[in-house]
């Protein structure tokens, strides 16, 4: 696979990532743009994916997108930030989606879920958590958000309804290993590699564990007896079929009892006019 197969791949993983040209017919104003409903830190969001290409759909790098968010002075309140100043982002590209979701916790190495080893249940994050789907947006933002730090910077982004069918859409795109704490910026084949992201790591911060998480278990489903509802399905087609039968057998009972009714009915008829006929000629002739 070449660099332009890989490009294609990553935004066919970031539908709608990576949006700087709005001029009208262009590519990029074709897309389906978000519309902001609340601020929001780019560091209480999380990334979906393993990784990100270094590069938008429209082939700006996204350093280039870095150097054009401007930081200017949030107009907001918030009791947390009485203290220090807080900055507002703004980005050269439409507001990133969010949603709010659990996570299963995933084996690094092999990206299966993790399972408790008494109950066999799959292990979930302790709460639910923001992510998003336009990692490499994300990513942007939370460079320059780390930048400012111990400052707070928020940016407007999209929430989305969290309903079954929105996150049956998003979450098909969902990969990501380590609950969207890191993310590895780079083509999978060639092209620039930028290194794994974590703005915790570039701040300082310890990253969170798992065992840190205060974990949920989700208890599996108990496990199908396919062999049992087989023959469960087989007895309710025996007793289907035989019920077809017995009702069968009974109209076809019914059917012959009618016609031997009608048939004794007219035989009786036939019978007793031939007896009224018979008394009449021996009445006549008896008589005379």
């Amino acid at each position: 696979m070449d660099e332009k197969d890989e490009s294609s791949e990553d935004d066919a993983e970031e539908d709608s990532d990576g949006v700087h040209d709005s001029r009208p017919g262009s590519a990029s104003s074709r897309q389906r743009v978000a519309v902001a409903n609340e601020e929001m830190s780019p560091l209480e969001v999380h990334f979906s994916q393993m990784r990100a290409n270094p590069h938008f759909r429209d082939g700006r790098s996204l350093d280039k997108a870095i150097e054009e968010i401007e930081k200017v002075p949030w107009s907001g309140s918030s009791p947390k930030d009485a203290d220090k100043p807080v900055w507002l982002l703004k980005a050269p590209f439409p507001p990133i989606e969010v949603m709010k979701w659990r996570c299963k916790l995933r084996d690094e190495a092999t990206g299966r879920p993790l399972v408790d080893p008494q109950t066999g249940g799959e292990l979930l994050d302790a709460e639910d958590r923001w992510f998003t789907l336009d990692n490499r947006r994300l990513y942007c933002l939370q460079k320059v958000a780390v930048s400012l730090w111990p400052d707070r910077a928020v940016a407007e982004v999209c929430c989305l309804p969290s309903t079954k069918v929105t996150k049956m859409r998003q979450l098909k795109k969902f990969r990501t290993l380590d609950r969207g704490c890191t993310i590895l910026v780079g083509n999978r084949v060639g092209g620039p590699m930028l290194g794994r992201w974590s703005w915790r790591e570039t701040a300082g911060i310890q990253e969170p564990t798992p065992a840190e998480s205060k974990v949920q278990i989700n208890r599996r489903r108990p496990r199908r007896d396919y062999a049992q509802e087989q023959a469960s399905a087989l007895a309710k087609q025996h007793r289907r079929e035989r019920r077809d039968r017995s009702q069968a057998q009974s109209e076809e009972e019914n059917w012959l009892i009618s016609w031997r009714g009608i048939l004794a009915f007219v035989l009786v008829y036939v019978l007793v006019r031939c007896v009224v006929r018979i008394l009449a000629v021996f009445r006549a002739n008896f008589l005379q």
